[in-house]
C-alpha cells in the first residue's frame, strides 16, 4: 500500500511534470473489464478480466490528446504515452496501442506486462523536418487471432478525416510487425 511520504512525493513530481495523476487518486478509481481483442479509444481504466495491468486513457488538459498510462498494482510499470489513439488487450499481458505523431511518437506498439517492455511492431516511413520522428498516423481498428488492423496515412497534415477510417486506409500486419499491407477486408 502507499503511504503519505509516497503520496507526497508524487505529487511534487507530478506538480513539475503536468498530465500526472498521482497515486491516491488512482486508489479511488475503478477499472473496466474488457474483453481480449475489444478496442478503446475513450478515457477511463482497462484491463482484461484476469489481467494484472491496467491501461489508463486520460485526455490532456493541455492539449485534449490522450495519455496512456499502464500501471501494476498501483504503480507505474510504463512511461506515460501521449497522443494514443486506441488500445486492445491481444492477451491478458500483452496491450497493443497506435499512436499519431502530433504529440507523441507514431507507430504500433505492444506492451508486455510480464517483461515491462515495449516494442513499436509498425514503424512510421515518412519522416521529414516538420514531423522528425514521422509525420505517418495510426488509428486501431480490431484485433483477429493473429492480426492487427488499423488506419493508416502517411501524412497527417493532407487526410480528410472525414474519410479517413474507411477500407482505403485500413492496412494489417501479423502481430509481430510483418506483412505490413493494405487490408483487403
Amino acid at each position: 500500500m502507499i503511504n503519505d511520504i509516497e503520496i507526497l512525493l508524487i505529487s511534487i513530481i507530478c506538480i513539475l511534470f503536468a498530465n500526472c495523476v498521482i497515486a491516491k487518486d488512482l486508489l479511488n478509481k475503478q477499472a473496466t473489464y474488457v474483453p481480449i481483442g475489444q478496442v478503446v479509444a475513450k478515457p477511463g481504466i482497462f484491463q482484461p478480466r484476469n489481467g494484472k495491468c491496467q491501461a489508463e486513457l486520460l485526455t490532456s488538459g493541455l492539449g485534449g490528446f490522450t495519455i496512456l498510462s499502464i500501471r501494476q498494482m498501483d504503480s507505474l510499470v510504463a512511461q506515460e504515452i501521449k497522443d494514443v489513439t486506441g488500445i486492445a488487450w491481444v492477451t491478458e499481458s500483452l496491450l497493443i496501442y497506435t499512436v499519431s505523431p502530433i504529440y507523441g511518437n507514431p507507430g504500433v506498439y505492444l506492451f508486455s506486462c510480464t517483461t515491462k517492455e515495449t516494442r513499436r511492431i509498425v514503424a512510421p516511413k515518412n519522416i521529414n523536418d516538420s514531423y522528425p520522428n514521422g509525420a505517418d498516423y495510426f488509428e486501431l481498428h480490431r484485433l483477429s487471432a493473429d492480426k492487427v488492423y488499423f488506419y493508416y496515412t502517411p501524412d497527417v497534415d493532407t487526410v480528410n478525416f472525414k474519410e479517413f477510417r474507411s477500407q482505403t486506409f485500413l492496412f494489417q500486419s501479423n502481430l509481430d510487425g510483418t506483412e505490413v499491407q493494405k487490408s483487403s477486408r
